[in-house]
């Protein structure tokens, strides 16, 4: 019985063997049941945040697209509201604004204009000599963008014509606080809010008397010297004034007694230039990697940004490309969509829509002497039909689509040859047999960043422009 019990007191080291392989097999499946959770898991979180970074970035693009160039009150079926001198075409086509004083342009040909040197918003570039008489803003500059490259942008952001503030858009490059390489830029212009309401006008031609709009200045948020832009549903007009209370006085225009037609039956109102005409700009930004897990450390991702008057804000990360295609229709009414660069090159009669006519009562003597016009004297200039002013194709967008490869801004792939297809190929070239592209054998990506181990899918969508006031 003795000898019986010493046996009982232990396993066999054959037994204790046998139990150690059986419960790293057990282990083993652990881990691996683990592992395939954990991968799954971080695919289908990667899956989810993309799916609803690349929804919200579509969405919040096309809200400011469907404003671009709005007017309170103003769309392209106010154009036959009041036909021109003699009856012979509608004078509100296309409604160009008219700029009552020197805006650091030359007012030659609808050459735009910006408020003034200081200004937050700049409205068009820095150019010559100041004009003799009330010049047009030609609408094209309420939007346009740049087709870019990995080594430059066309048209130049920084350009004279662009009315860019180069201090917010970074240099391409892959720092952070670039701008990545090979993104397109656009930027549009908009009137926001419903202004405030005009209840009287005086003095519109009364010579030597300036012209004096009673409206609510304190909701106009303006006192002292400001900048108005008026409009009546129909024309609108930018001028110089003066706020004292609930009174607007012209004050520095290129003359003081002259408005142009502004009828307050048709709910003229009055903005704010300064702080209710908004200037918001698309495009990528190179940003550290903020996540604590990222590989390597020194991991940069490349976000979509939204500057808004001077104001940067991160919309979303892992937007890896953006690219845009411009619907333009021609004086003939025909379709087709075009890079920011040919839109741009677009220039003669039958590339562009008609020229804005001329508003009701506006001042001709100053642009019969514009070399693009004839016409006899106190008559309405007639427009040379073999010339377009340079980059009308921007009057004639009327939709653009919008393109973006998202990843999903960690590593959420299983491996690094996740195959991916999008609109444009790695080297920029349209991707005409939609062609699938390996990260993995790309080496570097158009932005100039390694490819890591991501997810990646194409957004896309075609976005109306609401407002036809080109």
């Amino acid at each position: 019985m003795i000898a019986h019990a010493l046996r009982q007191r232990g396993v066999t080291l054959v037994e204790l063997l046998i139990s150690i392989v059986l419960a790293l097999l057990v282990m083993l499946g652990l881990v691996t049941l683990v592992n395939t959770v954990g991968v799954t898991n971080r695919t289908q979180d990667g899956m989810a945040r993309m799916q609803e970074n690349g929804r919200y970035a579509i969405d919040r693009i096309a809200q400011d697209i469907r404003a671009a160039s709005s007017q309170y009150c103003s769309n392209f079926s106010a154009a036959a509201s009041e036909l021109y001198v003699g009856g012979f075409s509608y004078n509100d086509r296309t409604r160009p604004i008219t700029a009552h004083y020197h805006v650091n342009a030359t007012g030659n040909d609808y050459v735009p204009p910006s408020p003034n040197p200081t200004s937050p918003i700049v409205f068009g570039p820095t150019l010559g000599a100041a004009p003799a008489a009330n010049y047009l803003i030609n609408n094209k500059y309420m939007l346009y963008g740049s087709e870019c490259t990995n080594a430059a942008c066309t048209p130049a952001l920084t350009g004279v014509d662009r009315g860019f503030d180069p201090s917010i858009i970074a240099t391409m490059g892959i720092a952070a606080g670039n701008r990545a390489r090979g993104a397109d830029v656009l930027t549009m212009r908009y009137l926001r809010g419903e202004g405030v309401a005009i209840t009287a006008i005086a003095n519109e031609r009364v010579d030597g008397q300036p012209v004096r709009i009673n409206a609510d200045t304190t909701a106009l948020g303006m006192a002292g010297p400001g900048q108005a832009w008026i409009t009546d549903c129909s024309v609108s007009d930018v001028m110089r004034v003066n706020a004292t209370a609930g009174l607007l006085t012209a004050s520095g225009n290129i003359t003081d007694d002259t408005l142009n037609r502004v009828d307050i039956t048709r709910d003229a109102r009055v903005f704010n230039l300064l702080t209710d005409l908004t200037r918001v700009s698309y495009y990528l930004r190179v940003n550290d990697d903020t996540d604590p897990g990222r590989r390597p450390t020194d991991r940069k991702i490349v976000s979509l940004m939204r500057n808004e008057n001077g104001n940067v804000q991160e919309i979303v990360q892992g937007v890896e490309r953006l690219d845009f295609l411009y619907g333009i229709e021609d004086s003939f009414g025909r379709t087709r969509y075009l890079t920011a660069a040919e839109v741009d090159g677009l220039s003669t009669d039958a590339q562009c829509p008609p020229v804005p006519a001329l508003p009701f009562g506006f001042v001709k003597s100053y642009w019969q002497a514009n070399p693009f016009y004839s016409g006899a004297a106190g008559g309405a200039p007639v427009f040379s039909q073999a010339f377009r002013e340079p980059g009308c194709g921007w009057r004639a967008v009327r939709s653009i689509e919008v393109a973006m490869l998202l990843n999903s801004a960690t590593d959420a792939a299983v491996a690094n040859d996740e195959q991916f297809r999008y609109s444009w190929l790695n080297d920029g070239t349209v991707n005409a047999a939609n062609a699938f592209e390996n990260p993995a054998t790309l080496g570097t990506l158009r932005n100039g960043l390694p490819p890591y181990r991501m997810l990646r899918r194409e957004f896309r969508t075609l976005v109306a422009l609401r407002s036809y006031n080109y």
